[in-house]
């Protein structure tokens, strides 16, 4: 894959991209970093960040991806105006600059079937979410369950992993969804969850206690 550099503020942003797929690496200043590795959602951050890397298609075109570069043009399109451009690109921003602040591992894998006594589902969680924390024995790992037409599995070591994760999902990689799925979360009492939801509510301040309404996906 070829890299391009996304000019990002507060650090540094990577496309990695063959033409077809996508993906975005990261690190902020401060050391942290992660990766958005869903292809739809890399394009859309691509696309939403032409603000501060506004020759990137050119760049694209220039090594052959015409076809890519008009994409993410294509998307950008169908952003708000440039008068309201920031706020359009904000949540992006917002869940990024949450994650950077995260301590522990932030890597994930898609894994096979896990099976578990209970899985967690949180009462503002989408149906499709469902969560097994690490157990007292056995694989010490968080897994993260997606139900669907097909059933996907994500495991991981840290819980900073399953927010990356979730992070890297379109269908929850929003600000109201991690608003109801940290109000969902409090059965949980693992310090790295509470961590992970008090560095949220510095980042979306009056997220924590709120009831967002109806959860994504229902």
């Amino acid at each position: 894959m070829d890299a391009f550099n996304l000019r990002w503020p507060g650090g540094d942003a990577t496309l990695h991209t063959d033409g077809v797929r996508c993906r975005i690496t990261w690190r902020a200043q401060n050391g942290m970093g992660g990766a958005i590795e869903n292809s739809d959602l890399a394009k859309r951050r691509v696309a939403g960040g032409l603000d501060f890397a506004p020759s990137l298609p050119d760049e694209l075109r220039e090594r052959g991806y015409a076809e890519l570069a008009a994409e993410v043009e294509r998307i950008a399109g169908t952003l708000p105006k440039p008068a309201t451009v920031a706020q359009a690109s904000s949540p992006a921003r917002q869940i990024d600059a949450w994650l950077a602040q995260l301590s522990g591992d932030k890597t994930f894998e898609a894994c096979g079937t896990r099976r578990a006594l209970k899985w967690h589902q949180g009462k503002t969680w989408p149906e499709s979410l469902s969560l097994k924390p690490p157990g007292k024995t056995g694989e010490h790992e968080w897994v993260v369950k997606v139900a669907g037409d097909t059933t996907r599995y994500f495991a991981a070591a840290d819980f900073a992993g399953v927010c990356a994760c979730l992070a890297s999902l379109s269908e929850y990689s929003t600000p109201n969804f991690f608003d109801a799925f940290f109000d969902g979360a409090k059965a949980f009492r693992q310090k790295e969850v509470a961590a992970a939801r008090d560095a949220w509510t510095e980042i979306r301040p009056g997220a924590e206690g709120q009831n967002p309404g109806s959860s994504p996906g229902r």
